[in-house]
């Protein structure tokens, strides 16, 4: 029993690092060049400052610059679009809201960016819900 218990341990240790070895041979760092945040809404807004702030931090950290692109109008279709079709290179990120992935699929019935199919999600940013 002790041996098997050894042995799934060698196995596990030498998979992960086969993993850790295998995954950078190749691997470019990111972001190699600057980074488009998209914000379907005009400056000045709630999800606006969201984008800048997390673009200031990004910027920071990473080393790149991370530029917020406001493309406002249609009720956030414009930008929604936008990032939609954009390549999907993890250069352009969408910063949106509910409303505007929601106007976006009403609005557009013909589906013209691919609706959820266009879109990777990274993350829930911030939470509004009210009390």
């Amino acid at each position: 029993m002790k041996n098997n218990i050894k042995k799934q341990i060698v196995t596990v240790f030498s998979a992960s690092t086969a993993l850790v070895v295998f995954s950078s041979v190749g691997a470019q760092p990111y972001p190699a060049k600057p980074v488009r945040i998209v914000v379907p809404f005009p400056a000045g807004g709630g999800v606006d400052v969201t984008a800048r702030i997390l673009a200031q931090q990004l910027t920071i950290r990473m080393g790149q610059s991370f530029v917020v692109d406001n493309r406002a109008g249609a009720a956030g279709v414009i930008g929604t679009e936008f990032a939609a079709k954009s390549a999907p290179d993890g250069y352009t990120l969408l910063v949106g809201s509910q409303t505007s992935q929601t106007e976006h699929r009403i609005r557009c019935r013909t589906d013209r960016a691919g609706s959820a199919r266009a879109y990777g999600q990274a993350g829930l940013l911030r939470d509004c819900r009210q009390s």
